[in-house]
């Protein structure tokens, strides 16, 4: 068995790297790829900081090769509470340099700013080795965090900020959210907190509202601000993408809102130039979501969309290929929810070249799935295809639907499987 290796070895290998050189290679390393991603940096910044192989001279060249001034754009930019721990560990205690000169860089390891935004602005990375890592940085960073941002802080901060407080602070001890950040939030101004819904964007106003419905985390019962009225939400709306708003709709039905849901649903079939903008690129999947989101809102008995709303969707239905195999199942998730609603579809004959056998193929894959899509996607099956489908078929997916866990606290989800498991 391979012992520990010791730490002569580990300087010895250290005194043949060139740790100028790869200070400059870890700050290329760092720049976003084409898509705008970043790789977490935490793995090497603790490498820097904790490696007992080399010492302060190894460690200083590192940090001199990366540079101080893009250091300091890094902290600005990007680097997350986790991380910035670990930089002022490589700072302070690995390179020795003293707190006059990280002041001078703007550096200062009790900087209010650099914590507030690194918790309120820098999400953390939660990649499969990065959790593991973590653990010891977040708690110095927290330790950090509470010495130095003070109360007068939390006025200024808006929707976004709380999100990612939430996202770091739920990293650093998964009770934080409930003990630190909503308290301070309920206590804020009720004017201010009308203001942090009606000045979001699309996605933080959803990933907001998810916090407080059956799915979150926190289970607070007070919803901490007025939601916006129906023509704030439409301008909102505009602000994110499709998927965001499916989510919004879901998640305005969580924390008991789905009037308000309904009413921007309603809105939209008078005005569609109110959806995101990314309709024209939608696929269908995406597409099937919003219309069960939507169905979930409007009230029973009512057409799902009609107006400017169908004829955007339908817009969008008339250039994808609905007869290719691909995307069999998701177009008749589609035709799923507009059956549960009692709702024809103009475009229904695009299906002719998708015969019972395709269909059945195509679903078979999809019976494992045990959630909402199963249900709408064997909705789309029976209604379109009917006594076609063979028997086998049939057996299969009504008891892949049994199995489908049951949510007796989303009732038109649970309507619908009934609906379909009846045939």
């Amino acid at each position: 068995m391979a012992g520990r290796v010791s730490d002569g070895a580990l300087k010895s290998f250290a005194a043949g790297l060139d740790f100028l050189a790869l200070g400059r290679a870890f700050g290329k390393w760092l720049q976003p790829d084409n898509a705008g991603r970043r790789r977490s940096p935490l793995p090497i910044l603790m490498w820097a900081a904790r490696n007992r192989g080399f010492g302060r001279v190894q460690a200083r060249a590192f940090v001199e090769g990366w540079g101080l001034a893009n250091i300091r754009l890094v902290v600005q930019t990007f680097l997350s509470p986790d991380c910035l721990s670990v930089l002022f560990d490589l700072l302070q205690s690995r390179c020795g340099y003293r707190h006059e000169k990280l002041a001078q860089e703007q550096l200062n390891p009790a900087s209010p700013s650099l914590w507030l935004r690194a918790f309120a602005e820098h999400p953390a990375s939660t990649g499969s080795n990065i959790p593991r890592m973590q653990q010891r940085p977040f708690a110095e960073a927290l330790a950090a965090f509470r010495a130095n941002v003070t109360p007068q802080v939390w006025p200024t901060l808006d929707l976004r900020h709380w999100n990612i407080l939430h996202h770091n602070l739920g990293l650093a001890d998964p009770a934080l959210p409930e003990s630190l950040l909503w308290p301070r939030l309920i206590a804020l101004p009720e004017a201010r907190r009308g203001r942090l819904l009606a000045d979001a964007d699309l996605f933080n106003l959803s990933l907001f509202l998810g916090r407080f419905g059956p799915e979150g985390a926190d289970r607070n019962p007070r919803l901490p601000g007025h939601l916006p009225e129906v023509p704030a939400l439409l301008a909102i709306v505009r602000t994110g993408t499709l998927l965001d708003f499916a989510h919004l709709l879901l998640n305005l039905w969580w924390v008991g809102a789905e009037e308000r849901a309904a009413g921007v649903v309603a809105a939209l079939c008078q005005t569609a130039g109110a959806l995101p903008a990314d309709l024209a690129e939608a696929d269908l999947r995406t597409m099937s979501f919003l219309l069960w989101t939507a169905w979930l809102a409007v009230p029973e008995g009512d057409w799902l969309v009609s107006g400017a709303f169908a004829d955007a969707l339908n817009a969008r239905l008339g250039v994808l290929d609905l007869a290719g195999r691909d995307h069999l199942a998701d177009w008749l998730g589609i035709a799923g929810v507009l059956a549960l609603s009692s709702q024809p579809l103009p475009q229904w004959d695009n299906l002719a070249g998708a015969d019972v056998a395709h269909a059945e193929k195509a679903l078979r894959g999809t019976l494992a799935a045990r959630d909402a899509e199963l249900i709408r996607r064997l909705a789309g099956s029976f209604a379109r295809f009917g006594d076609a489908l063979t028997a086998d078929f049939r057996f299969a997916a009504v008891s892949a639907l049994g199995q489908v866990p049951q949510r007796p606290e989303i009732e038109p989800q649970e309507r619908a499987r009934a609906q379909v498991m009846a045939g």
